[in-house]
């Protein structure tokens, strides 16, 4: 057995990715909101959303497998 005691962090990956992304869409685009930094607020979405969607996409293919 040449994998024992392999750890995984794949799930602690998938649960940062998907946190981050839901606070960055939650905190910085509402703060940029605010402050009327349309191209910061922009980026942070982009960026929230991304998060997200490879959050989202990893925690499926370690489904998946």
């Amino acid at each position: 057995m040449p994998y024992a005691g392999f750890t995984s962090y794949i799930g602690y990956v998938t649960s940062l990715w998907l946190v981050t992304g839901l606070l960055m869409l939650r905190l910085d685009v509402g703060s940029y909101a605010l402050a009327e930094m349309n191209k910061e607020k922009s980026v942070a979405r982009f960026l929230g959303w991304l998060n997200v969607a490879l959050g989202t996409l990893l925690l499926i293919v370690y489904w998946a497998f």
